[in-house]
């Protein structure tokens, strides 16, 4: 959403909801934009986001937030750089624009699971009817090449805004309707009223969706009598001592094993014998004889940049649980304390204990706690680092 000097009278939003490990969604925010709302010209600045999709391969970014400090509305941003770590977005603009704050989404995913085109810009001459024309609502066709899929998915089309170059002396619209998906990704553009818009930036992208895809638990280990995730099944959640005693007593033929976890299995009861760890999933194998499971402890990287408390509660301190409901080990964080301490607490997060009415977990730039969190399901704490 763009907040200006005028007035905003609609909203328009698509709305995709899946569930699908093969993809991740990442939300940037930021007003550390000093390159962009001084000078003029072209400027630029980028911004470094690590993530955990270590198979991404392709990625679509969309432009959701934007504060204008001045009469020149131009705004554009792109994926620069994606590896298996991070990705790099680069935010531009030009002529007088200045900008206080922006705010993206960047949908990552495998090359199972998306497809993206390159950036595409519209770029409109003084002759086009976006640009001069009678009042009224106008409509452009856009159509963007993508490759033909193979392969039994529901394709599902995306279009994504990465900016615009707006005329800001006139109420500024733009929609994006009727998205489909045939030979190529065809939409219309619309405008209305007297809004004149010289360029628009955009993307394309083509989510495809394997119904026969399993979706694992990202928590829990599962075990499978069969190979291929198939046969029976037992969910491990916890340190197992005895899997017998669960209903379990078969041999083990594959394994869903969660990212950045360790599963150790072991040919007797209480994790006696001999014993076999595992950090990937097992497609098929055969573990035979197997009595009880054990996870390895996962620390939780973060990093409290400010905590602060409201004095008439003399309040100060936060801890951190490792299991739901404040139980389970605990690990604490005082203000006034060197808070380089919280860069690694030494197990998965699943409840915060805050003050009553203040001390607050502000963690970069996007996640703020202000109450305590009695079951978080692993909360996985984003790093976000820019560049200099």
């Amino acid at each position: 959403m763009a907040q200006t000097p005028n007035p905003i009278y609609e909203i328009h939003f698509y709305w995709i909801a899946t569930n699908d490990p093969r993809i991740l969604v990442i939300t940037f925010a930021t007003w550390d934009v000093y390159e962009l709302k001084s000078g003029s010209g072209e400027r630029e600045v980028q911004f470094i986001i690590e993530h955990n999709l270590n198979d991404a391969t392709n990625g679509l970014i969309s432009l959701i937030g934007i504060k204008h400090i001045a009469y020149y509305y131009n705004i554009e941003i792109d994926i620069a750089e994606l590896t298996s770590t991070h990705i790099t977005v680069s935010a531009r603009t030009y002529s007088q624009s200045k900008l206080d704050y922006i705010k993206f989404n960047v949908l990552l995913g495998t090359a199972e699971s998306l497809w993206s085109s390159p950036v595409q810009a519209l770029i409109n001459a003084p002759n086009h009817p976006f640009v001069s024309r009678g009042t009224g609502e106008c409509d452009l066709n856009i159509i963007i090449d993508r490759p033909q899929i193979l392969g039994n998915y529901q394709l599902i089309p995306i279009i994504a805004g990465r900016g615009y170059d707006v005329n800001n002396g006139e109420n500024f619209r733009l929609k994006f309707l009727n998205i489909e998906l045939n030979t190529k990704i065809q939409f219309i553009l619309n405008t209305w009223s007297t809004s004149i818009v010289y360029r628009v930036y955009y993307q394309g992208a083509i989510f495809k969706y394997d119904p026969n895809f399993k979706i694992f638990d990202p928590y829990c280990a599962e075990l499978f009598s069969e190979c291929d995730f198939n046969g029976d099944t037992i969910i491990i959640c916890q340190n197992t001592p005895d899997l017998q005693a669960l209903g379990w007593s078969q041999n083990i033929r594959s394994i869903s094993i969660p990212k950045n976890r360790k599963l150790h299995l072991f040919n007797s009861i209480n994790f006696q014998g001999v014993k076999q760890s595992l950090i990937q999933t097992q497609q098929c194998n055969e573990f035979q004889n197997i009595s009880s499971a054990k996870f390895d402890s996962t620390p939780s990287l973060i990093k409290v940049l400010y905590l602060s408390s409201i004095p008439a509660d003399n309040c100060v301190t936060i801890l951190f649980f490792s299991q739901c409901n404040y139980q389970g080990e605990y690990f604490h964080i005082t203000k006034g304390e060197n808070l380089e301490l919280s860069n690694m607490i030494p197990f998965e997060i699943k409840s915060i204990k805050t003050c009553p009415n203040g001390p607050n977990y502000v963690q970069g730039s996007i996640k703020t706690i202000t109450t305590s969190q009695s079951c978080m399901n692993s909360y996985k704490f984003p790093k976000y680092i820019r560049n200099n």
